[in-house]
């Protein structure tokens, strides 16, 4: 079977059984749990409808420490994963580290530079009415910490557009994903195909600045990019970040209301 993860796990027997055993061991744990499938005794494509005895969900509450995967949080959140899992940790409270008190001064120079450069957006997005708004693992994730915060949740970098439509069918309708264009273009592509494929009123911001910044400041494939907006140049929004406040806040009042899905990308270059 190969390494076994040290999250919790489960070696899938019956499709309906294991899955449901998965889902409600995840909820009480409130960590990801593993679902391991031996191919070679797959024999036939399972289907089932959920018997799920979860019947009552805990309304979703922001809780940054929780919900967002940020470089800032990692020490103090593998000690909760360790602790949930009983890696001879000890049972006293953890003390929840205050990011707000650290963020962006305790990032390197270059990063404070970028997390900078996002702020005239999300100035003119806290005046938005939406039920939902991820984020990815990159600098986005950063403003999920007050004074701002105006993202709910985030998880690996490219993972905003999947989270996005994952709450939009939870019943989150006005819901938002923020991500970077090098994120955007290494895994977010996938979630927003499935976007589309679905005509999920989801609003994707890709934030452009032509560099991987939380990874080391790679350079972004422009050609990738550019084809990615001829082929969806009907639904693509291009904001450069001189716009004045007031202009942009009425484009995202519009692009909220839109019943279907819509781009905005933000040229960080102009």
């Amino acid at each position: 079977m190969g390494v076994i993860p040290e999250a919790p796990y489960i070696i899938l027997d019956n499709a309906e059984d294991s899955v449901i055993k998965a889902i409600e061991l995840s909820e009480q744990m409130k960590l990801p749990v593993v679902v391991y499938v031996d191919c070679e005794n797959l024999t036939e494509f399972q289907t089932f409808q959920s018997k799920i005895s979860i019947q009552k969900r805990t309304p979703f509450k922001k809780h940054p420490n929780q919900y967002v995967a940020c470089p800032p949080l990692s020490q103090y959140q593998r000690e909760v994963f360790l602790r949930k899992i009983n890696k001879n940790r000890p049972n006293t409270p953890l003390d929840i580290p205050d990011l707000s008190k650290v963020i962006p001064t305790a990032l390197p120079h270059h990063l404070i530079k970028i997390y900078d450069s996002y702020g005239f957006f999300f100035n003119a997005f806290s005046n938005l009415k939406v039920d939902f708004a991820s984020g990815d693992a990159g600098t986005s994730s950063l403003y999920a910490f007050h004074p701002s915060a105006p993202v709910d949740a985030c998880t690996y970098m490219g993972g905003a557009p999947g989270m996005a439509l994952g709450a939009y069918l939870a019943g989150a309708k006005k819901s938002w994903a923020f991500t970077g264009d090098f994120s955007f273009l290494a895994a977010g592509i996938l979630g927003f195909n499935e976007i589309i494929s679905r005509n999920a009123p989801i609003k994707l911001v890709i934030f452009q600045n032509g560099i991987a910044g939380a990874t080391g400041g790679q350079d972004v494939p422009g050609r990738v990019l550019t084809a990615f907006r001829k082929a969806h140049q009907d639904l693509i929004h291009t904001i450069s970040s001189n716009i004045q406040d007031l202009e942009l806040i009425k484009q995202l009042e519009i692009i909220n209301d839109a019943d279907q899905p819509q781009v905005v990308l933000i040229d960080l270059n102009q």
